[in-house]
């Protein structure tokens, strides 16, 4: 039975985005664990004496970890042994909140109709419908807010992020358009300052940020943080469609400065992104610039690759003034 506990204890930490270093890769890696983790060996577990409410880290149950990988059977099978719904992992998150974070609407059904309560917080403030719309399945969505999740569509979290933020950070289109017909403010801002096309921008999806923008948000809006806008975020993560059609859709000044007189090249050049440095460039970027520590984009640079475009070919001539003056 030792081993048996032994095993289920490693399998679950490691089939836990909570409890593994981030892979890109993870979801491939995921869908090939469940080929393991199976009813058959959580049946043999709890009849060999372990606990439906085993805690395998930090919190996170095995009915947390059945909830993650999405296998209702699983999850049916630990509640009817006397697995707990409302057990919280120490980030304060609930089997629910994982379910409709994941966007599976067969266990968000059977978890609130075995009493998960749908109103209820992480220590973050995050609620479960704010979980669901960055999950980004409308189907749960719909069904919480029939369930009565949520009475204010504006309504912030503890760092004063709304649903909408949730959903545009998410790239999550249908959502983010279900929640402006229902009278999302557009221009809401977080205790940082960030704001839904922000959080669109950053998420990457050029979808929802055209969306929002066609919708009237403000595209010059800028955070509190160093008063960044949309395109110093695009730049800043190497988004070279977001970029380019914010440019040549929009009226933007290619070389618009946030507070601290960084300038769009800069965080492109630190993005490491050379299609989006060569489009900026061709298209009127200053390298001269430099921002309220004197640094050029030459401080920018992270890689070898980056420096030598920018010290070669048409460029070197413009990239050492800019780097000398």
């Amino acid at each position: 039975m030792r081993k048996w506990i032994l095993f289920i204890f490693i399998f679950i930490m490691m089939v836990s985005p909570r409890l593994v270093s981030a892979d890109e890769n993870y979801e491939s890696y995921k869908n090939a664990l469940k080929k393991f983790y199976t009813l058959e060996v959580v049946q043999a577990l709890i009849k060999n004496g372990l606990d439906a409410n085993t805690e395998i880290k930090e919190g996170y149950t095995i009915l947390h970890g059945a909830t993650d990988l999405g296998n209702l059977d699983i999850v049916k099978y630990l509640v009817d042994n006397g697995a707990e719904i409302e057990t919280k992992s120490n980030e304060g998150n609930t089997a629910l909140m994982i379910a409709v974070g994941n966007g599976n609407l067969k266990v968000v059904k059977y978890l609130i109709d075995k009493g998960a309560d749908v109103n209820e917080n992480n220590d973050l403030g995050s609620t479960v419908l704010m979980l669901a719309s960055r999950g980004g399945n409308l189907n749960v969505v719909k069904y919480l807010l029939g369930k009565g999740a949520g009475d204010d569509i504006n309504a912030k979290e503890n760092r004063g992020y709304t649903l909408l933020m949730f959903a545009a950070d998410g790239g999550r289109l249908g959502v983010v358009k279900y929640f402006v017909e229902k009278g999302a403010d557009i221009n809401a801002k977080d205790s940082q300052g960030i704001t839904p096309l922000i959080s669109a921008t950053y998420g990457g999806n050029i979808e929802v940020v055209k969306y929002l923008i066609e919708k009237g948000c403000d595209i010059n809006g800028t955070d509190l943080i160093a008063g960044s806008s949309a395109i110093h975020y695009a730049a800043y993560m190497g988004y070279l469609d977001i970029v380019t059609w914010l440019l040549e859709e929009n009226e933007i000044d290619i070389n618009t400065t946030n507070n601290t007189d960084m300038t769009v090249l800069m965080y492109a050049v630190y993005s490491n992104n050379i299609g989006l440095v060569k489009y900026l460039v061709n298209n009127g970027a200053d390298l001269y610039a430099k921002d309220n520590s004197m640094r050029t984009i030459f401080n920018y640079v992270r890689s070898q690759d980056m420096l030598n475009y920018l010290i070669t070919g048409e460029q070197e001539e413009e990239a050492l003034k800019a780097e000398l003056i």
